[in-house]
């Protein structure tokens, strides 16, 4: 009888239980306006707990345009949310379970039960790799409802056009509600830009081979409007002339060394300072190229080993720091305005040069996992725009004091690749333990995040 229900028991949707149970125990225990160093007292909530019965919904919304952000849709339901914490625990544990089970969806999922069941708790795991202080930097209802709801209504917009490249058919609703989350999606500067470089690539890609793309086309104008209403906001330009206190030099600095500050600042968050899923990113490309033995050349295989090992390297460990004096210059190579970068001093350039040809590496690496295919071109794209996400950060003074949750988006695109590797490998022995130390990596990092914020 026992093992009769065993072999009914569907393996996927126990994993899909267990994740939501985790996700939501998460949401249940965070205490938002506690004073723990890790989870500021109240941050941006507190602040904003106050002005819609200060100031009604429509004032609010004029008054925060014309005076400082354009995110007026999205601070109204930040403004909401503070006063409605069990809602917005709800809320959040499907914003995490949506950018948890999108890309396993689409990316991982197969016909084997028991492989999906690994799969899923594998993208769980990479999911809470992810720092801790990307959602409470601000207050967490004020990061998450900015970035975490930004990055999963982004995803959920984006489901009729997947749907239809994996032939299945879109109903009414799904179109109706897709137009919702984008909308609120692209109400954030940085998604707008990258709905925007997704949507204008799927829309000439149709164009070209002369597919239909109305649907596309529509969703590329409402982004392209959520553009032009950003930067006709009064107040993004007081909030901007208010903060260049931080970086009073910015408005000087050429338009070229805005963007290498946007780069490096970028790039070095990676390769200069350890951080867990960037490494598996680095180890997956190499262990992929191995497993399939794409290249010939051993030698030639080994030059994809070289980011995984500069990250060990030079990824702030005090060990390497004093075997390898070297390693000062590279980690403390990156200040406030980016690398020092001198026309005429080649040393200079060496560490925009190095991140750059790594860059360079693990894209091509990519490509030569998914064997040049339109998927392995769309990934690598996907990784460069969220890669652009962070860049464009170079022209703004906050860079810096927006700390990590800038970098929200492009984590998403790198858990995207890592499990775009992990489809493409051969189910063997290294893949399997390489999923395996995937799990247990990210459940350790998820009892860490509970040890952080009880």
């Amino acid at each position: 009888m026992m093992k009769k229900y065993i072999k009914k028991v569907n393996y996927e949707t126990v994993a899909i239980v267990l994740i939501i149970f985790l996700l939501f125990f998460l949401n249940i225990i965070l205490n938002i306006y506690g004073g723990h160093e890790v989870i500021p007292v109240g941050g941006d909530d507190k602040g904003f707990g106050h002005m819609l019965s200060e100031y009604g919904i429509f004032n609010f919304m004029k008054y925060r345009y014309d005076g400082w952000s354009s995110r007026v849709l999205i601070e109204l339901v930040l403004s909401l949310m503070v006063h409605l914490s069990f809602m917005w625990r709800i809320l959040d544990t499907m914003a995490m379970f949506t950018v948890v089970y999108i890309p396993y969806r689409y990316l991982l999922r197969t016909e084997d039960d028991k492989k999906n069941f690994l799969y899923l708790i594998s993208s769980f795991s990479l999911f809470f790799m992810i720092r801790v202080e990307m959602f409470n930097q601000a207050g967490w209802v004020a990061t998450t409802t900015n970035y975490l709801w930004v990055l999963a209504c982004g995803e959920l917009s984006l489901i009729p056009i997947i749907r239809k490249y994996f032939n299945q058919k879109n109903n009414i609703l799904i179109y109706i509600l897709s137009i919702l989350f984008l909308i609120y999606a692209v109400n954030q500067e940085q998604m707008a830009g990258i709905m925007f470089l997704i949507l204008a690539s799927i829309v000439c890609y149709k164009f070209l081979n002369k597919m239909d793309f109305k649907f596309e086309f529509f969703q590329l104008l409402i982004t392209l409007g959520s553009i032009i209403f950003i930067l006709l906001s009064k107040g993004n330009k007081v909030r901007n002339s208010v903060e260049m206190s931080r970086m009073p030099l910015l408005d000087k600095v050429s338009l070229l060394k805005k963007i290498e500050l946007g780069f490096s600042s970028t790039i070095s968050h990676f390769l200069f300072n350890f951080q867990v899923l960037f490494f598996v990113l680095t180890i997956c490309v190499f262990l992929a190229i191995l497993q399939k033995k794409l290249l010939k050349n051993i030698w030639t295989t080994s030059l994809f080993a070289l980011p995984a090992i500069f990250v060990v390297l030079f990824g702030k460990n005090e060990i390497f720091n004093h075997i390898l004096p070297i390693n000062y210059f590279f980690v403390n190579s990156v200040h406030e305005y980016g690398t020092n970068l001198v026309k005429n001093n080649i040393v200079t350039w060496i560490p925009d040069i190095v991140l750059l040809l790594l860059s360079i590496i693990l894209i091509f690496g990519i490509c030569i996992i998914g064997e040049k295919s339109l998927t392995s071109f769309f990934i690598v794209g996907l990784l460069v725009v969220g890669f652009l996400s962070r860049i464009i950060m170079g022209f703004s003074p906050t860079i810096w004091a927006s700390g990590p949750r800038t970098f929200m988006f492009m984590y998403e695109t790198i858990i995207i690749s890592i499990m775009y590797i992990i489809s493409k490998m051969n189910y063997d022995k290294l893949k399997f333990t390489m999923l395996l130390m995937i799990c247990f990596i990210g459940i350790f990092q998820y009892m860490s995040f509970i040890n952080v914020i009880v």
